[in-house]
C-alpha cells in the first residue's frame, strides 16, 4: 500500500503547479508494475544472466525512445520495480514487456495500466 501511495504521489506531483489556463495536455503512457514471477527456482548463475538480459532489454527500449522511466523498488517485497512506456496501445506495451527475458523466464510478471500525465518527453533518450 505504501508503494502505491508513493507512485501515486510521485506521478500526481508532475501535474501540480499549473493555473487552469496553463493546464498541460495529458498524454497516455503505460505504467508497468513488475512483480515477482511464478518461477524463482533458477540457480544464482542463471538468475544473474537473466537479470543482465533484463537490464539489456530495458536499455534497448530506452534507446528506442519507448521506455521513459524504469527502476527497482527499494524493499524486498513482491513488487520488484516499475516501467513507464510511451507506446500507442496497451497491446504494444504488452508485446514489449512479453519480450523481457525475466518475464519469459518467469522471474517477473508485469501488470500494465494506462496512465495519463503531462508530457514526459524530457525523459526521452537523446543520442549524443
Amino acid at each position: 500500500m505504501k508503494t502505491w501511495m508513493f507512485i501515486l504521489m510521485f506521478f500526481c506531483g508532475l501535474t501540480l503547479g499549473f493555473t487552469e489556463e496553463q493546464q498541460p495536455q495529458l498524454v497516455t503512457y503505460y505504467l508497468g508494475l513488475l512483480y515477482k514471477g511464478p518461477v524463482r527456482t533458477q540457480s544464482p548463475d542463471e538468475s544473474t544472466k537473466i537479470q543482465a538480459a533484463h537490464l539489456q532489454h530495458l536499455q534497448s527500449l530506452y534507446k528506442q525512445g519507448v521506455l521513459l522511466i524504469a527502476g527497482p523498488m527499494g524493499d524486498d517485497g513482491d513488487l520488484r520495480g516499475i516501467v513507464v512506456l510511451n507506446v500507442k496501445s496497451l497491446e504494444d506495451a504488452q508485446a514489449l514487456v512479453n519480450q523481457d527475458p525475466a518475464v519469459k523466464a518467469g522471474r517477473l510478471r508485469v501488470e500494465l495500466h494506462p496512465w495519463m500525465s503531462q508530457s514526459l518527453d524530457v525523459l526521452r533518450y537523446k543520442a549524443d
